[in-house]
């Protein structure tokens, strides 16, 4: 019997520490623990109270007392061990000895989070599989600033937190601070210091819709408005406002303002406010529909560009489920170095009823126009215009052959005159043009990364540029380069020499004791 008891004490014990175990790597309690830690518990009991007398004579005993020492021993090295792995989890800290420091924060970064003025939520919406460096980066601003409270959330397992907060991405980081809320896709250090400095800020910036020529609005919620982005933009902490132009010009308060497809052409004093806006370092967009005269084409081809006459038509790189002859351009080719497009490398953007583009800057503007994004070499311009209005398509040889010029941004450093030094900093002019308005309505918005585009846009105009200087961080490859007689001398000695070395010491050592 006693042998017995023995048996399932120390079943027992195997259940308890399973039951531990399991415990500590899961850290939240479950049934399967639960059941382990009482019959465990409950056996080991058992075989301790049937073999007390023989456990105390056993003990008594010099190898009793010489064995219950070691486990004493073994116990106190399991308790330090455990206790100075309770206190680093309490207390986590991160030595970064990696050549460009990818654990360790940028000194803007660690300014930033300095001066934050309270506590910024910060939740993270990334599955349990995935997104490691997202988190290593989130945790590290939790662990310099004790005002960042981060929480995730995996939106797999919650998905009704995730649709309470209108997260449709993987990747997605909500930030809150007093009422205000902006969000960024897919956390690298600058997108996040980005996201703290905008949430944090008191001021509000202004994007003016203009309005009154039938351009798209940003409170129509139908197929062709562009309430979206409206949301997306207050999401971002911008207000959107209409701006019908009138003799007192364009409102001071305006960051940037936007020409969203207009269907009647401008008045002369709206294009001399706009001109008056744009020479004074306002920031403007440009999104012109084909087909339709604005009267903003002089005014831009006074900066360097000008869209083309005529609809652009791709018949292999398009969206199916819009046209059926290749009017919803599929465009996948982007420069890799501005901030609207640097995240766009290997995605695609839709392009629904665009025009094309051309830059006609002269040497005086050399360098100030950035070409973003071009449509596929298989599309062409259509020019014939009454053709097209009448369903027929023809790729004759006059018609421009691509890749054909869709989006392109201005910039132009601007020095302030000595008499207008109190009136106005030094600023920038940003003008971006786009051949079309219907890849950021509502109809195609959500298609492919056309959001990623149309957000980076309106953060590209308005100067979101406070964090340029930090650079990600990326793990570089390790590389040692040697010569020829580096690689003989490696491999002689680590493949010959200490073998042979290893191979005598043991012979020596088997005759000595042979002897």
């Amino acid at each position: 019997m006693k042998k017995f008891t023995q048996i399932l004490g120390l079943i027992g014990l195997v259940g308890l520490g399973v039951g531990f175990v399991a415990l500590l790597i899961g850290q939240k309690a479950n049934p399967f623990i639960y059941l382990h830690l009482l019959i465990g518990g409950g056996l080991a009991l058992l075989g301790l109270l049937s073999n007390l007398v023989g456990l105390r004579d056993y003990f008594l005993k010099r190898a009793g007392k010489a064995y219950s020492g070691a486990v004493l021993q073994m116990l106190i090295l399991l308790a330090i061990v455990f206790l100075l792995g309770f206190i680093s989890y309490q207390h986590d800290r991160v030595f970064d000895v990696t050549s460009n420091r990818i654990y360790q924060l940028s000194p803007q970064t660690e300014e930033i989070l300095r001066q934050l003025p309270g506590e910024i939520k910060v939740t993270a919406f990334l599955p349990s599989v995935g997104y490691d460096e997202a988190r290593q980066l989130l945790q590290l601003y939790q662990n310099q600033s004790p005002r960042i409270k981060l929480e995730f959330i995996d939106p797999d397992r919650h998905p009704e937190l995730a649709e309470a907060s209108g997260i449709s991405t993987y990747g997605t980081v909500v930030f809150d601070y007093q009422g205000q809320r902006t969000r960024i896709v897919d956390p690298r250090e600058d997108r996040v210091s980005g996201a703290l400095i905008k949430v944090s800020r008191k001021e509000s910036w202004a994007i003016y819709f203009i309005t009154g020529h039938g351009e798209a609005d940003p409170e129509q919620q139908d197929k062709g408005g562009m309430s979206l982005i409206k949301q997306y933009l207050e999401s971002q902490n911008y207000q959107v406002k209409p701006l019908q132009i009138s003799a007192q010009g364009i409102p001071e308060d305006a960051r940037v303002i936007v020409a969203a497809g207009p269907r009647m052409p401008y008045q002369q004093v709206e294009i001399e406010a706009i001109d008056h806006y744009l020479g004074k370092g306002g920031d403007a967009i440009f999104m012109l529909d084909p087909m339709v005269p604005t009267n903003l084409e002089a005014l831009l081809q006074g900066y360097g560009a000008a869209p083309l006459v005529g609809i652009v038509i791709d018949p292999v790189n398009y969206l199916t489920g819009m046209d059926a002859v290749g009017l919803t351009v599929v465009a996948n080719t982007f420069d890799p170095n501005h901030e609207i497009t640097r995240e766009l490398k290997g995605k695609l953007v839709a392009f629904p009823r665009t025009q094309a583009l051309r830059i006609t800057a002269g040497p005086e503007q050399a360098g100030k126009w950035i070409p973003l994004v071009y449509s596929s070499a298989s599309s062409f311009l259509e020019t014939n215009l009454e053709e097209f209005r009448q369903g027929r398509l023809y790729q004759g040889p006059e018609n421009p052959k691509g890749p054909l010029l869709l989006a392109c941004a201005y910039s132009e450093e601007l020095m302030v005159k000595p008499w207008e030094q109190d009136k106005k900093k030094p600023g920038q002019i940003r003008i971006a043009l786009l051949g079309n308005t219907f890849f950021m309505r509502n109809m195609a918005l959500e298609i492919y990364s056309n959001y990623i585009m149309a957000i980076n846009l309106f953060n590209w105009a308005a100067g979101e540029q406070e964090l340029e200087t930090i650079i990600p961080k990326a793990r570089m490859p390790s590389r040692v380069f040697i010569t020829a007689r580096q690689t003989q001398l490696i491999f002689y000695s680590s493949v010959l020499i200490i073998p042979e070395m290893l191979c005598v010491l043991g012979l020596a050592v088997w005759w000595w004791r042979k002897k």
